[in-house]
């Protein structure tokens, strides 16, 4: 994965999320997936075409100031093809870091640097499953760590047709590990 587009708390821009990422899809070898990044990160030039700035966030990617998550998703997949399919060689993959704006209270997650929006657990997964750039077909880590009925929801709906990262959910606790195990939360065996 490579993190092209920051937001979040590690940028000052207008994006919620904090990592558009993309991915290779089909290339095994470290050495030969890491040479297709140069061809993928043409963001800088299309962030200067569209007037907006090239600033970096504190994870290394850009941090244009964007006018919503929806938008960086589209910058990503109309910069980030470099010749490859959007979809079939190359896919999408957020670390939105969805603790940082979940209300733990409403159990919503709100939007407070685009749009101000709040969304229910399925509304804010589905919202990007259906976005721009087909994120079906990418890993996604996308729920607060302490959402667990959002997990299971979200694991019950899409955890065959992608990949689930419950880093931030498991934490490398065992007791959460095993809640998640007992729930079939962002688990899935093969």
């Amino acid at each position: 994965m490579m993190n092209v587009i920051n937001g979040g708390a590690h940028a000052d821009n207008s994006v919620d999320l904090q990592e558009f990422m993309i991915v290779r899809r089909g290339e095994t070898l470290f050495r030969k997936g890491c040479a297709w990044g140069p061809r993928l990160s043409t963001i800088e030039s299309g962030s200067e075409e569209r007037g907006y700035s090239t600033a970096v966030g504190d994870e290394g990617g850009f941090a244009p100031n964007l006018k919503s998550n929806e938008e960086a998703l589209e910058v990503l997949m109309e910069r980030s093809q470099g010749g490859y399919k959007a979809g079939e060689q190359i896919a999408i993959a957020l670390d939105p870091a969805s603790s940082e704006f979940y209300d733990k209270d409403k159990k919503k997650y709100v939007f407070k640097k685009s749009d101000k929006s709040e969304k229910t657990p399925d509304r804010w997964w589905s919202s990007g499953r259906n976005g721009p750039g087909s994120i079906q077909s990418s890993r996604l880590k996308m729920l607060a760590e302490d959402d667990w009925d959002g997990w299971k929801t979200l694991t019950d709906a899409l955890g065959s047709k992608l990949q689930l990262v419950g880093d931030d959910l498991f934490v490398t606790n065992s007791e959460r590990l095993q809640r998640g195990i007992d729930q079939a939360s962002a688990i899935r065996f093969w």
